[in-house]
């Protein structure tokens, strides 16, 4: 996907799994494979359910969690990207 970029992979937890990203940068979470039921972004006090699509991608901003819900673990890896703005 970013041939570019390094990608780091993510230890998935038990289900609902949070990714919080305590990088100081804009990340992005690539999903690969598993069987996802729910993807909630959560930026401070608010959250909202973002689409699910494998593969797919989502943007955090420093501070920003990802709350994924599975039956069937997602692979998962991070991008970071070079700045915060």
């Amino acid at each position: 996907i970013y041939p570019f970029k390094t990608r780091s992979a993510i230890t998935v937890t038990a289900s609902p799994f949070q990714f919080a990203n305590t990088t100081g940068r804009v990340v992005e979470i690539v999903m690969q494979t598993g069987t996802i039921s729910q993807v909630r972004k959560i930026r401070g006090a608010d959250s909202w359910l973002q689409p699910i699509a494998i593969p797919g991608n989502h943007l955090l901003l420093p501070g920003d969690t990802l709350e994924v819900s599975y039956s069937v673990a997602p692979g998962m890896s991070l991008v970071q990207h070079n700045s915060a703005s």
